[in-house]
């Protein structure tokens, strides 16, 4: 089985890898070339991740190292898109630039699935219209050139999952949303919409294609974790606003065995909710992580403060309440490992306290 990939080394796309159920897959994974400063996508940094979806993203660049959170060149050479770099017995790296068509189809020619997990850290700064545009840009054009160039091989993957996430039904209160639900309002809405709008070419070659929409991803390599345990060590950490929202999460594990699950079952398609069946208001998820480290969580974020200092950024995603439940997983036979917050939190960060 071969298996192609962006966003192989950012935290879903680690955990993906990791949890492969088979000893004989070989990972095709998309990397970035080496890009000249004022191109397009060069500002982008290692290791990206969106908030905005609860998950890690990352613009592979094997042949760059970080230096505080910038990038430089770890060696000088020429590397081009479509070129093949054999990295172990059971992985290559294709170059690849969104922006790009050239393709290698020797490399990707006969996929057996597609995972394309690549965007813009949407929390790099605070929103103006200019960087809001870049979000936009990184994931929906890098999407469709990507559909574009995997519709028009001879043999294009048998099935393609884009991420996306819940932030597609914009801010929902406690209403329970499942795949069924349409737009909400909102950027973010508008932003998950075009992502996956963007992979109709290869719905239209008959591609079976996923749109993989995920809450908050839970676990120390990435995603909200690191950045809440933060305050909460310091016994600083608390609910934001009133924290009656709802927060739509799913273990790290759960998350890449769900894509797993999506590759191997034929009868999921469409928009899929990469979600625990047990989503929680924003304080029960804050109190479950002071639990499970022994800490109080009694200072709250209060919304006009977390507003005044984030603006929109604030509003839409941590503010903003989704209650959505993973029906079609549920539907399909998947088994969570970490169904309920608590059991998440103590495989996450159990450890830590014993």
């Amino acid at each position: 089985m071969r298996i192609g990939i962006t966003g192989g080394s950012g935290f879903i796309g680690q955990a993906f890898i990791e949890a492969c159920p088979w000893d004989d897959v070989q990972f095709v994974r998309f990397v970035r070339p080496a890009v000249r400063a004022g191109t397009k996508y060069a500002g982008a940094r290692h290791g990206e991740e969106s908030a905005m979806f609860g998950v890690d993203i990352d613009y592979d660049r094997p042949y760059m190292m970080p230096m505080g959170s910038e990038m430089v060149f770890e060696r000088s050479f020429e590397h081009h898109a479509g070129d093949i770099e054999p990295i172990a017995e059971n992985e290559i790296h294709v170059a690849w630039q969104p922006d790009d068509p050239q393709l290698n189809a020797e490399a990707v020619e006969g996929l057996d699935a597609m995972v394309h997990l690549a965007g813009e850290n949407i929390t790099k700064h605070r929103w103006n219209e200019s960087f809001k545009q870049q979000i936009i840009e990184s994931r929906v054009d890098a999407t469709h050139f990507l559909s574009e160039q995997l519709a028009s091989l001879d043999s294009p993957p048998k099935v393609f999952i884009s991420a996306s996430g819940v932030g597609f039904y914009g801010d929902r209160g406690d209403e329970i949303i499942d795949e069924s639900a349409e737009r909400g309002d909102g950027f973010l809405a508008h932003v998950a919409e075009e992502w996956e709008a963007a992979a109709e070419p290869l719905v239209l070659r008959g591609v079976r294609t996923a749109f993989a929409r995920f809450g908050m991803v839970l676990g120390t390599g990435g995603g909200a974790i690191p950045k809440m345990l933060i305050p909460f060590r310091l016994g600083l950490g608390g609910k934001i606003g009133s924290g009656r929202q709802f927060v739509s999460w799913i273990d790290v594990v759960d998350a890449a065995c769900a894509l797993w699950h999506i590759i191997i079952k034929d009868s999921l398609h469409g928009p899929i909710n990469i979600t625990s069946p047990s989503p929680v208001r924003n304080q029960r998820l804050a109190k479950s992580l002071a639990s499970t480290i022994h800490r109080p969580a009694i200072i709250p974020a209060e919304r006009h403060a977390v507003k005044l200092l984030l603006g929109e950024m604030a509003e839409e995603l941590l503010l903003s309440s989704q209650r959505a439940i993973p029906h079609k997983l549920l539907d399909a036979g998947f088994n969570f490992q970490y169904p309920e917050i608590e059991e998440s939190m103590q495989h996450i960060l159990g450890k830590e306290t014993k």
